[in-house]
């Protein structure tokens, strides 16, 4: 019977269950080399950046970047657990847990919003492909409002809109501000722009093989990041 070994991280980061879970939305073939790239995009990737072309091989979680705006920009990386198989068949795991994505929203990459939905497009470049994965906009402003209540709102209770690209391009929620008309005993009444609000948004993935009588290779993985 094989072994398991298994290394329990506690992140200084750490998130809550609620993103160690199943994933959804197909996302085409393991083990592939990607293709269509330009010269221009290869050229943002960070100098250590590697493909992997079979990740049941990997020692690590494949890494994941998002290409927005003309610039390559690495998301936060949460919840993740990775299993490898070692050369006399035993299986090597690690998980990592820890807090929740809004207690971390200082931490992640902000982007800014997109004035048009060709401009909001955010293309996900994986290190490998998982064999699944699917991304949430969460409404980072409805929470901002409340969280002074001490209601105790967690991620879930926001309003949210999830996405389950057939291909690895996300469309940014478009928001584009509202305005308001503001009574003043000195100014009279007068419009005020109101910005547009903030979203948070958690990309999950996971890596896995066909079911068997053991569990193999692979893992899961959520990033985090926001738009302002």
């Amino acid at each position: 019977m094989r072994k398991w070994q298994c290394l329990m991280l506690a992140l200084a980061l750490g998130l809550g269950l609620a993103g160690c879970q199943k994933q959804e939305a197909a996302a085409g073939p393991p083990g592939a080399l990607p293709t269509g790239f330009s010269d221009e995009v290869l050229a943002l990737l960070p100098e250590d950046w590697q493909w992997l072309p079979d990740w049941q091989q990997a020692e690590d979680l494949p890494r994941l970047l998002l290409l927005y705006d003309g610039a390559c920009v690495e998301p936060l990386l949460c919840n993740h657990s990775w299993a490898q198989r070692l050369n006399d068949d035993e299986m090597r795991q690690y998980v990592a847990c820890g807090a929740s994505p809004l207690e971390l929203q200082a931490k992640m990459p902000h982007l800014a919003h997109p004035q048009t939905e060709e401009a909001g497009r955010v293309q996900l470049i994986w290190q490998a492909q998982p064999t699944s994965f699917r991304a949430v906009a969460y409404d980072y402003t409805w929470w901002e409002k409340r969280q002074g209540l001490d209601l105790g709102f967690t991620l879930e209770d926001m309003p949210k809109s999830q996405m389950s690209p057939p291909d690895n391009t996300l469309t940014l929620f478009l928001d584009r501000g509202s305005t308001a008309y503001i009574m003043d005993t000195e100014r009279g009444c007068y419009a005020e722009e109101i910005p547009p609000g903030s979203y948070l948004y958690v990309v999950w993935a996971e890596w896995q093989t066909e079911a068997e009588a053991e569990p193999g290779p692979g893992g899961y993985a959520e990033w985090t990041f926001f738009v302002e």
